[in-house]
């Protein structure tokens, strides 16, 4: 048995080889379309229609191409969101700055959070004697058996009912959740229009530069060459739902980063126990 023992201990590290390789393997993701956040990957992809309705993956335009044609849209700063709602699929959202946040936004008369506060009709209503409406409380709020005031003097009890309501009651929590997916997708057309413009751009530039816009310049006008109606507009089709979607991308792409201590020593075991079995079935066919 002892001998067994030190035929099993000839393979560990065969062991440990195989699960570091599962561990690291997790890395490897399908999916390659851009997310527009922070752990995008590196050579991540915008895929894009041409005439022929079919699918291509455009190199990314970094900010350098980006800034070489001016082009920038930002309906809402993406470092503000991500403080607020870390993850595009709405989860792990910051609810007190959720709060500053549509505070914050009292005397908007447009843009994605009064959009948001806007959808929240349980709580808000738009101004109705103003021109350009803002969004305000309603007079009386209720929430279960208690109604709160919310004229001018008492919306500081209104906020704290709005918060109470997003942390304490399941679909508060599920609206909550929403609020942030909505708004990560406000950012990510934003995005995404500007990847557009950046394609069109670069086609229609007599010289575009490759030292600006990298690989991007050489895939743009191989397909130009290819396309006998040698029109840009092609450039500036987005995917239109016909790529993998935004959602499950980001679930694939997160994933990366989180691969718990128990999945890992899962692996662990089934490896383990599969040595053990082949260093007896060695045994078994006269392996000394």
């Amino acid at each position: 048995m002892l001998h067994l023992a030190s035929k099993a201990l000839l393979l560990l590290p065969f062991v440990w080889f195989s699960v570091s390789e599962a561990h690291e393997n997790h890395d490897n993701i399908d999916c390659d379309a851009c997310i527009f956040w922070e752990h995008d990957r590196s050579d991540c992809k915008v895929y894009g229609q041409i005439h022929t309705g079919g699918l291509i993956a455009f190199h990314k335009a970094d900010a350098f191409c980006l800034n070489h044609y001016n082009i920038h849209l930002e309906s809402m700063p993406i470092s503000k969101l991500e403080a607020v709602f870390p993850h595009p699929d709405g989860s792990g959202g910051n609810l007190p700055l959720f709060i500053d946040l549509l505070r914050e936004d009292a005397e908007s008369t447009s843009g994605p959070i009064h959009d948001a506060k806007l959808s929240m009709t349980q709580f808000f209503q738009a101004d109705s004697d103003a021109f350009d409406p803002r969004v305000l409380f309603k007079d009386r709020i209720q929430l279960g058996v208690t109604e709160y005031d919310c004229t001018q003097n008492q919306q500081n009890n209104c906020w704290t009912a709005l918060s109470e309501y997003f942390s304490e009651t399941t679909q508060g929590q599920s609206e909550f959740v929403n609020a942030g997916q909505k708004l990560w997708r406000v950012v990510q057309i934003d995005k995404e229009t500007e990847q557009k413009s950046a394609r069109v751009a670069i086609c229609a530039d007599n010289s575009p530069a490759e030292e600006y816009c990298g690989e991007l310049v050489e895939q743009i006008f191989e397909i130009w060459r290819g396309n006998s109606g040698k029109d840009c507009s092609i450039f500036g089709l987005g995917a239109a739902g016909l790529h993998i979607s935004q959602v499950s991308c980001y679930q694939d792409e997160a994933n990366r980063f989180d691969v718990s201590g128990a999945q890992v020593a899962t692996k662990a075991m089934e490896v383990m126990m599969t040595t053990i079995f082949l260093t007896l079935t060695l045994a078994g066919i006269g392996w000394s």
